[in-house]
């Protein structure tokens, strides 16, 4: 029988002075994103199954009531099934180049991701679209998400759970830079984002690497406080200057 000695687990060499728990707690967030994407193909093959089912049901002849629900059922599923997609989209892309993006739209994804866990903090989320015009910038899709992301969760740690607590999210062109605006505010006020239920780490993290970002990408993050309020803006470069 061949000899074997035990060799003990060297330290990530890049974790540089990251504590223990720190490192855990972002490998806990990389496994998830890693078995999110099986769950959600598992969860996209139910939802087309009872989708398809809805228009097999659809093709016949129902009682008012009935075609009603089975509509329900079809239009709920397609839903549903935008969300996992929108979430799989996100979980699985790259850093990539900076080109002209829409910030609205980016604005409405980010929005549509956050939406079911602010109502669950009685929260309302809305985003204020005062034109149907672009607001275009010169930047990276993929980072300008995950900094809005940043944002809304700093946001909703501000206010979450307070009473009359609002976000309204806006986007604004001023001169050179476009101006994306998160504003939380709630009867009680708005403090600083707190860590709440979420780790110390992932919440002290969401304003710096909104700001990294944009500091990537030739903007910058700025963060202003009043009695009842707090907004938190994310500039970039405008791809269209006015």
């Amino acid at each position: 029988m061949q000899d074997r000695s035990e060799e003990s687990v060297p330290r990530p060499e890049a974790a540089g002075d990251l504590s223990e728990a720190a490192l855990l707690e972002i490998n806990r967030l990389w496994t998830i994103v890693r078995a999110f994407s099986n769950t959600a193909h598992d969860v996209n093959n139910a939802l087309m199954v009872i989708a398809g089912s809805a228009e097999l049901l659809e093709a016949r002849e129902l009682e008012p009531a009935v075609r009603k629900r089975v509509e329900t059922l079809r239009v709920e599923a397609a839903r549903a099934a935008a969300a996992v997609d929108r979430l799989q989209t996100y979980a699985r892309a790259e850093a990539g180049a900076v080109q002209i993006v829409d910030l609205w739209s980016l604005v409405e994804s980010s929005a549509a991701m956050r939406a079911a866990s602010a109502g669950r903090h009685r929260i309302v989320l809305t985003v204020a679209r005062g034109d149907t015009g672009a607001r275009r910038a010169r930047a990276d899709a993929t980072r300008v998400l995950q900094a809005l992301l940043d944002l809304l969760l700093a946001a909703e740690d501000a206010v979450s759970l307070r009473r009359g607590a609002r976000i309204v999210v806006s986007v604004q062109a001023e001169g050179e830079m476009v101006v994306v605006r998160v504003e939380a505010s709630s009867e009680e006020g708005a403090g600083p984002a707190s860590p709440g239920p979420a780790s110390a780490l992932t919440a002290g993290a969401q304003l710096w690497s909104a700001a990294a970002i944009a500091a990537q990408l030739g903007g910058r993050v700025s963060v202003a406080s009043a009695v009842s309020s707090r907004t938190l803006s994310l500039m970039l470069p405008a791809a269209d200057p006015s």
